[in-house]
């Protein structure tokens, strides 16, 4: 997202038309199951043993690009996978606040 609404200053003024594309700014989210516990961000340590592995990519305005969810060692619940999305939720929140703050930077 950062690239487009400011690309590196080597390509600032060949066009701007890309920097309109998005609409709305974008984070994707990782998250898994581990021991039974929605984690956001896994280390290797903990995505090589996650009960399941999961992919959010979410915009800003509340939409989702990507969903992407598997199930590594068994089935997991309607409530499990609620509660990993509402994990990437308030993670990506944090992305976006970031991603606003290095925008208003020179």
């Amino acid at each position: 997202f950062l690239m487009i609404r400011r690309p590196p200053r080597s390509t600032q003024g060949v066009s701007s038309a890309a920097s309109d594309v998005y609409k709305s700014q974008v984070a994707a989210v990782s998250c898994g199951l581990v021991c039974g516990e929605p984690l956001v961000d896994l280390d290797y340590y903990e995505d090589s043993g996650a009960e399941a592995d999961a992919n959010f990519v979410l915009t800003a305005k509340g939409g989702l690009v990507e969903v992407q969810v598997t199930a590594e060692q068994g089935p997991f619940t309607h409530s499990q996978l609620n509660q990993m999305l509402k994990n990437a939720e308030a993670a990506a929140e944090q992305l976006f606040t970031m991603q606003r703050k290095a925008l208003e930077t020179n």
